[in-house]
């Protein structure tokens, strides 16, 4: 072998060496038996209280878009806050708990590999944007939580879930090589804005929705003025399930016209029940602080600020204050929508222009904030106070007393006496000759002989009487003296019963009546009672809604926003068969109109009856609806702008 070939042969066994240094320092593998076992252990073992959280951090890496995505919350004068979102209230119910929750107790199950070669491949490298390279991959998910000193609790880079083994993934501790495998789940720790805030906005309950009214209109921005095109107020029956037209009209040669539902019109109520479900669906999907004059007056007068920063701030987004008649009022470039609901809140929406995938710091959305596809809109809330939205409670009357028992105690007793008296003379007047005559037969026996002498029959001429006709006659006489005086006790017995019998009814009457008073009286009050509660707590609550609102414009889909936003020709439509039901009423009229009144009257007593009971009817439907147009004509409010 010549002196090339050994040197040949020499540089292959130096590469084949070197291949397998390289293999050897490259390889996966466990960490050495001098490095303490972390399995079965925590790994942080001081974080065990969520309560000593007070901030909480994630940061995310989008490969496709080769950006960051960082969220935080923070708590900020004991709030949970974003600061992202210019502290927008992280007030999602269980979601920082549940995040909480997840990250406390991590104990190792195994350990994978301290070689730092090894963190692409199990998504563990450090989203760091000062040492994250551009096209990086296998960047991890971030989780830091200080407390209130600033000091970290945890600080977790979190990879890829291990394959085939549902709910486990890799982790280290960040400025630690080593990658363990825990148990952990990552689907409450989001970057998502939606999904830190209560996203349900107006917060209301679509059976209690008792009215909705919808403004339609344009602003004169250059004039500031508002031009007006309907105005509509639908009701909802939710006892009936049936929505209702009280009030529609529209602006038409400077004038307002009514313009009810034809005879072949109906509300659609598919389009009706779509708008009360969309606003129980009404979705945050992004925030903008108002300025801080505007927000302090509408926090605590419920009125818009007329100062130049937020004025300016209001027309950014689609918001004016315009003249409206003699007093200036705040319009919205896409109309006004008000909804009264039985606790006497009514929210008043005003919809804005477009904020189109836009976050809080108006650049422009990624996941982090907002839905990030579609078109969005913003959205003025406010809350007011409508005691109609709570029915006025029906008192019950009291029952009437008596003269004598609605008088004084003084004027009872003399009436009373009065009473007696009268009766007492009349008895003397009118019955007076018959007691004393009832009296002298029951006690004077010689009353008895002359009563009985003037019964007896007189003697006719010749007509000779014998001691047994006589005997017959005073025994029949006497007899008949003794029933009269037991019929005469009776009598007078059974009258003095009705007597006191009827003074006691009447006293047990008056005393009954009384207690009905009382027991009324003391419902009415209840009632009223319930009635000056809600009407309480109903303020209440607005209050409690204009402190939620009072701060920001909100971002809202306008996929949304188009379920609600409805005009006339959205809510009515064509009855189905509506030609031929025309013509089967007309048809109906015109024969009722013909038929003669001496037509009706030689009808049999059966179908008279009928038709009186039928006419009955009708006139009763006929003077409501009579009611429900006069209502509509005259008592309704007239809309803006009249």
């Amino acid at each position: 072998m010549n002196g090339q070939q050994l040197q040949r042969t020499a540089g292959f066994v130096a590469a084949a060496v070197l291949a397998v240094l390289v293999a050897w320092v490259t390889q996966p593998r466990l960490p050495g038996p001098e490095a303490e076992s972390m399995v079965g252990k925590e790994l942080f073992e001081n974080f065990k209280d969520p309560l000593a959280a007070a901030s909480l951090e994630i940061i995310k890496y989008d490969e496709s878009k080769a950006e960051l995505q960082p969220f935080k919350v923070a708590l900020v004068n004991n709030r949970w806050c974003i600061p992202s979102h210019e502290n927008y209230p992280a007030d999602a119910k269980d979601q920082l708990a549940d995040a909480a929750a997840s990250l406390i107790g991590l104990k190792v199950l195994e350990e994978v590999t301290d070689n730092p070669g090894d963190h692409a491949l199990y998504g563990v490298v450090d989203p760091d944007p000062e040492t994250l390279e551009a096209g990086a991959t296998g960047v991890g998910m971030r989780v830091i939580m200080r407390n209130a000193e600033g000091e970290e609790l945890l600080n977790l880079i979190i990879g890829k879930e291990v394959p085939g083994r549902e709910g486990l993934r890799y982790v280290r501790r960040r400025k630690e090589p080593q990658v363990y495998v825990v148990a952990l789940r990552t689907d409450k720790l989001s970057t998502k804005f939606e999904d830190w805030i209560e996203r349900d906005l107006l917060q209301l309950n679509t059976w209690d929705i008792r009215q909705v009214t919808i403004q339609d209109y344009s602003v004169d921005i250059v004039q500031g003025i508002q031009i007006p095109r309907s105005y509509m107020v639908v009701e909802y029956d939710d006892k009936e399930v049936k929505w209702s037209l009280k009030e529609c009209r529209v602006f038409e040669n400077d004038r307002w016209v009514d313009q009810p539902l034809a005879e072949d019109e109906e509300l659609d109520s598919t389009k009706l029940n779509d708008m009360k479900w969309a606003l129980d669906d009404l979705k945050i999907v992004d925030v903008r602080r108002k300025p801080p004059g505007l927000t302090q007056n509408l926090r605590e007068l419920g009125e818009v600020k007329l100062d130049a920063e937020s004025i300016k701030s209001l027309a950014d987004r689609g918001f004016y204050v315009a003249r409206v008649g003699n007093r200036y009022e705040l319009l919205s470039s896409e109309g006004d929508f008000t909804v009264l609901m039985k606790d006497g809140v009514q929210y008043v929406l005003r919809f804005g222009g477009i904020a189109a995938g836009t976050s809080a710091s108006g650049e422009e959305t990624g996941s982090s904030g907002g839905s990030g596809s579609g078109t969005n809109r913003y959205l003025f809330v406010m809350a007011e106070f409508n005691p109609e939205g709570i029915p006025k409670p029906e008192l019950t009357p009291l029952p009437e007393l008596p003269p004598e028992a609605a008088a004084g105690p003084g004027e009872a007793s003399s009436d009373t006496a009065e009473g007696k008296s009268t009766s007492t003379e009349g008895n003397t007047q009118d019955g007076g000759n018959g007691s004393a005559q009832e009296e002298t037969q029951g006690k004077e026996p010689g009353g008895e002989v002359q009563a009985l002498q003037s019964d007896q029959p007189e003697e006719k001429p010749g007509e000779t009487r014998t001691p047994a006709d006589a005997t017959s006659q005073e025994g029949a006489s006497a007899s008949s003296v003794t029933a009269e005086e037991t019929q005469q006790e009776k009598s007078q017995t059974e009258e003095g019963k009705k007597t006191e019998e009827g003074q006691t009814s009447e006293t047990k009457s008056i005393e009954e009546i009384k207690k009905e008073r009382e027991r009324i009286e003391a419902e009415n009050k209840r009632k009223l009672e319930e009635y000056e509660e809600k009407i309480k707590k109903g303020k209440e609550r607005v209050q409690q809604l204009n402190e939620r609102f009072a701060e920001w414009y909100y971002v809202i889909s306008d996929e949304v926003y188009r379920k609600i936003r409805l005009s006339r020709s959205d809510i009515v439509r064509k009855k189905s068969g509506s030609t031929g039901s025309s013509a089967e009423t007309s048809g109906e009229s015109q024969k009722s109109e013909e038929q003669s009144p001496s037509e009706a009257s030689t009808a049999p007593a059966q179908d008279a009856e009928k038709g009186s009971e039928g006419a009955s009817v009708s006139g009763e439907k006929t003077e409501e609806k009579a009611a429900e147009v006069q209502s509509e004509e005259g008592t309704s409010p007239a809309p803006p702008g009249n």
